[in-house]
């Protein structure tokens, strides 16, 4: 830059005041372009941050689903992304930042096992996540998940309670009616309904 300068410079007549407007003019152009690149470093330094620590989080929510029958394991993948939170914006943003991105990350790996977990029929592991973690988790997105379970859960009894019916009549539709008839802990059933449904 400087030897630029010196070369248009050289094609200005010697005045003082020339010199003077000429540089003064070209500082201010330099400065005005080392604050937008600046400003775009800082953007794009800010983008690639946030771009790992999304990829940090992703590949800790897939070890919490692939082992969402070990909650230590969830623990500790937990208490990985807490430290990566801090690590990464800890300097920068500040503490409530932190806390705000650390919640939304953790509610979305302990959601995403216990989804996980629901989806594989293992509503065991479902509860014992949602006793164990759910206090991490917003009551709008933990509250669907309960009832999930509460559903699932209902839906095997009674097909529990069918299959050990159907097998005590040998499989067959008269006994099984007379079976269920003298059943009163799962409440009142139409045997057409209940033959119909299992």
């Amino acid at each position: 830059e400087k030897l630029i300068r010196a070369d248009v410079m050289k094609m200005v007549p010697k005045y003082k005041k020339a010199e003077t407007a000429f540089n003064t003019m070209t500082d201010k152009d330099a400065e005005q372009r080392f604050n937008l690149v600046s400003r775009h470093s800082f953007e794009q330094k800010g983008k690639e941050r946030d771009f790992n620590f999304s990829n940090a989080v992703d590949l800790s929510s897939e070890t919490a689903q692939n082992n969402y029958a070990v909650p230590s394991l969830i623990s500790a993948e937990l208490a990985k992304v807490k430290q990566l939170t801090w690590a990464t914006y800890g300097n920068t943003r500040g503490e409530e930042y932190c806390k705000a991105v650390y919640n939304k990350a953790e509610a979305g790996v302990v959601v995403k096992a216990i989804q996980t977990a629901i989806a594989n029929g293992d509503t065991e592991s479902a509860n014992t996540l949602i006793s164990t973690f759910g206090s991490k988790v917003a009551p709008e997105y933990l509250n669907p998940l309960k009832g999930n379970l509460t559903k699932i859960n209902e839906t095997n009894n009674i097909l529990t309670k069918a299959k050990s019916i159907a097998q005590q009549a040998g499989y067959d539709p008269v006994r099984a009616r007379e079976i269920l008839a003298g059943i009163t802990s799962i409440g009142k059933v139409d045997y057409q309904s209940w033959k119909q449904k299992y």
